[in-house]
């Protein structure tokens, strides 16, 4: 069922997707990558709640996924909570200093908070 999601989403079909991924993560609740593309979705469609909480068992699954973690904070930043999503960011920043879409948004949540972009810098010890 899960490559029926992948297909669905690859293709567009983002309600299709979603239907897929729901009932694949009941029968597979551990399934990390499972997990995040339907946070990944979900926070597509603005269901902020129900997204957090795929996004944070999928980085409980595979902690050393950066992108579940740079996605999840994407979402933050997208809600508003960029205090969040500067928090989030600087650990996989500091793991992978080149993640373009980390740093991307760290920029955009440091410019939204009001908080200088050196102040991350000094953070990642740059």
């Amino acid at each position: 069922m899960f490559q029926l999601a992948l297909a669905a989403y690859q293709n567009g079909d983002f309600a299709a997707a979603r239907s897929h991924l729901e009932g694949f993560v009941e029968s597979e609740p551990a399934h990390a990558e499972a997990l995040h593309l339907l946070a990944v979705l979900l926070a597509r469609d603005k269901r902020f709640d129900e997204a957090e909480r795929h996004f944070l068992a999928a980085t409980r699954y595979a902690p050393n996924r950066l992108d579940f973690c740079c996605n999840y904070a994407l979402s933050l930043h997208e809600q508003g909570r960029n205090q969040e999503a500067v928090d989030c960011f600087l650990p996989v920043l500091s793991r992978q200093s080149n993640l373009m879409p980390a740093l991307n948004g760290l920029g955009m949540a440091l410019a939204q908070s009001g908080q200088p972009l050196y102040a991350a810098g000094a953070s990642l010890g740059g």
